[in-house]
């Protein structure tokens, strides 16, 4: 069965819902931008009720591994605990990886991989 047929019968829609709400994803964020702590600002992509709906059961259908390492996305962890981890590292590499993802993951699953992108990004506890 195709991520189109179980997410429609998941969401009680069509295939076709399913389809033309995916592919106009990216335009479902509520967009704005906070004030960083030292300077700048930060942008906030804000899900809409019905993408938040569209990524839970993604995430429930694909039910992706998420790597020992990795402190988001994991329930019962926190920023503390990222912090501790790092606390003794004399060096700190922070990156910004946003553009090359989402590239990567449409290059490999096309208008999916833009969904992906999002599921993972966003994720909702």
């Amino acid at each position: 069965m195709s991520l189109i047929e179980q997410l429609a019968l998941k969401l009680n829609k069509s295939e076709g819902e399913v389809s033309r709400f995916l592919q106009s994803a990216p335009k479902k964020y509520k967009v704005y931008t906070i004030p960083k702590r030292t300077s700048g600002h930060r942008v906030i992509a804000q899900p809409s009720k019905e993408l938040k709906k569209y990524q839970r059961n993604y995430l429930e259908i694909q039910n992706l591994p998420i790597h020992d390492s990795a402190m988001a996305y994991r329930d019962g962890l926190s920023i503390k605990q990222n912090a501790i981890s790092h606390k003794n590292n004399p060096y700190l590499l922070k990156m910004d990886l946003e553009i090359s993802l989402i590239q990567f993951l449409i290059n490999c699953f096309g208008v999916h991989g833009s969904l992906i992108f999002h599921c993972l990004h966003f994720r909702i506890r």
